[in-house]
């Protein structure tokens, strides 16, 4: 047999030879989709690939999902959850048409496509916002949780947990299965007492609709679109059932070095509260949820060994994550019962 007719995994190919065969199909979704004379550029190609997509009847979003990575159904009720945000006049991306099932050159599994609406606008940097500009996103997770607390979803509507067992547990995105020897026995020992932390946190909260429901669960800078101080939101991939209070940690968490860190997570928190009133101890648990995505991290991290450019820093950053870890256990536990 001669090597050229060898069969190679799609996600052992070279970049240049993923991103060729990605941009075709790219090319044969939008031409499913009716837009042959429309031209595609890559906007990102990390996990997923994403495309600009440009035509007389206006600016679109195509993304193909890694194959392997989420089932159709996941992906289905994504784009329910978008629809519905849309009709309740939310700025998200609105879905256009079906879904479109592709192939790739050496991968077994379909690629599923979707297209969508680009919002207008561009992100922002920490650095670039103002106060005006946090309220602003706490009222519009407020909004979107306000949504979900009355959303009531179809029989076949599938989207994973982010409990404490969506977090921690052995059927985890998270799990890192054999990369956990990565970590040593002291770090295992402060992530299992973090862990118990956010499980007294998560079953003191409990899963009521006021605490629990559909979370976009990873709310940073990057997925955020300003176009004035009209905010919109990008990037549903990661949507599941969480603590609603999650969804402040994203932004918490990024920026949890930055000298003002005090009064961001004040200006957060008051925008939420605007548009949904909280206990005021409630305010407590937000290094909890903060530490949660903590571990998550490190769990990540930990499963992704064989990336280089992960592998290459995974010592150095479970290291320092683990010693903010520390700190957080050094603190007052949050459950603070009061107004």
């Amino acid at each position: 047999m001669q090597l050229s007719h060898v069969k190679t995994e799609f996600n052992q190919l070279p970049y240049e030879a993923q991103l060729e065969r990605l941009s075709a199909l790219a090319r044969r979704a939008i031409t499913h989709y009716g837009l042959d004379d429309a031209t595609v550029s890559l906007l990102n190609y990390t996990n997923n690939a994403v495309f600009k997509v440009e035509a007389q009847s206006g600016v679109m979003i195509l993304r193909l999902y890694r194959a392997g990575l989420r089932p159709l159904t996941a992906i289905q009720s994504e784009l329910m959850w978008l629809s519905e945000l849309a009709e309740k006049g939310v700025h998200v991306p609105a879905p256009i048409g079906e879904i479109y099932t592709g192939e790739l050159e050496h991968e077994a599994s379909p690629v599923y496509c979707t297209l969508t609406t680009r919002l207008e606008g561009e992100p922002l940097t920490y650095a670039q916002m103002t106060d005006d500009h946090i309220r602003a996103i706490g009222r519009f997770i407020g909004q979107l949780h306000t949504i979900a607390s009355g959303f009531t979803p179809s029989a076949d509507f599938s989207r994973s947990r982010l409990d404490y067992e969506g977090l921690f547990g052995d059927d985890s995105p998270y799990n890192p299965k054999d990369g956990a020897s990565i970590f040593t026995d002291e770090q295992k020992a402060v992530m299992e007492q973090v862990q118990t932390r956010v499980k007294a946190t998560f079953d003191y909260l409990g899963q009521t609709a006021d605490t629990f429901g559909l979370i976009h669960a990873d709310f940073i800078p990057q997925n955020m679109v300003w176009d004035g101080m009209k905010l919109g939101a990008i990037d549903f991939e990661y949507c599941g059932y969480g603590y609603y209070l999650y969804d402040l940690a994203p932004m918490l968490w990024m920026n949890r070095n930055e000298p003002n860190y005090d009064h961001l997570r004040l200006m957060l928190w008051d925008g939420y509260n605007e548009i949904r009133p909280q206990p005021k101890n409630w305010m407590n648990t937000l290094p909890t949820f903060v530490a949660a995505r903590h571990v998550a991290s490190c769990r990540w991290i930990a499963g992704n060994l064989s990336n280089p450019s992960v592998r290459a820093r995974a010592h150095q950053v479970i290291a320092e994550r683990v010693e903010e870890m520390k700190s957080f256990l050094m603190q007052p536990n949050d459950l603070i019962k009061g107004e």
